[in-house]
C-alpha cells in the first residue's frame, strides 16, 4: 500500500516470489534462470557502451551521467535472490548462475 516505504515492498515482494518459488519450483528455476540471462546481457552491453563512451570523451551531457553499474532494481532483484533460493547449494540451478 502507499504507507508501505522501499524497504517494507521489498520485504513484502520477497515473501510473495518466495511462496512462488516453494509452489512451482521447476517453473520459478526456468523464470530467473532466463532473467539472469538477461541480466548479463545487459550488463555487458553496458560494459561495450561504457568503453565507447570514454573513448569518444565525456564533453556531452550524455556521457557525463552514463553508468556501467546495474540499475537499482537489478541490483535489488539479485538481493532478492539470495532469500528466494537457497544460497548455499552449490549446484543449485538459479544459485550458481547468479554467483558466476
Amino acid at each position: 500500500g502507499p504507507d508501505l516505504g522501499r524497504y517494507e515492498q521489498l520485504t513484502a515482494l520477497t515473501k510473495i516470489l518466495y511462496k512462488m518459488a516453494q509452489d512451482s519450483p521447476q517453473c520459478a528455476g526456468a523464470v530467473w534462470g532466463r532473467r539472469l540471462g538477461i541480466f548479463q546481457k545487459a550488463l555487458a552491453k553496458r560494459l561495450r557502451d561504457s568503453e565507447l563512451v570514454s573513448v569518444d570523451g565525456c564533453d556531452d551531457d550524455e556521457g557525463q551521467h552514463f553508468s556501467a553499474w546495474p540499475s537499482t532494481g537489478t541490483i535489488l532483484l539479485l538481493r532478492a535472490l539470495g532469500h528466494i533460493f537457497p544460497v548455499t547449494d552449490k549446484r543449485h540451478p538459479v544459485v550458481t548462475p547468479a554467483l558466476l
